[in-house]
Formats: structure tokens, C-alpha cells, sequence
């Protein structure tokens, strides 16, 4: 295989790569965004 597509497959593997990370880090976020909001209506004693 050419050397150029051991590059093109080095770095679309590595761009894949860094957007499954950034989403799962997207989605924790979110969670522990949603909990916290959870938690505050509660410790608040709010009917939410």
C-alpha cells in the first residue's frame, strides 16, 4: 500500500478517534449536568 494512504488511513482513524472521545466527554458532561440540576431542585425543597 502507498505510503500517502497509510496516511490518509492513519488520520481519518485518528480523527474518529478524537470524536467518539469528544463525545462520550459531551455526553458525561451532559449527565452530570442533569444530576446536579436534580440534586439542587431536591436539597432545595422544591416541587419540581
Amino acid at each position: 500500500m502507498p505510503n500517502a494512504q497509510l496516511k490518509s488511513d492513519r488520520a481519518s482513524r485518528d480523527a474518529r478517534d478524537n470524536a467518539i472521545a469528544m463525545n462520550n466527554l459531551l455526553i458525561k458532561e451532559y449527565i452530570q449536568h442533569e444530576n446536579r440540576g436534580r440534586n439542587t431542585n431536591k436539597k432545595a425543597g422544591t416541587n419540581n
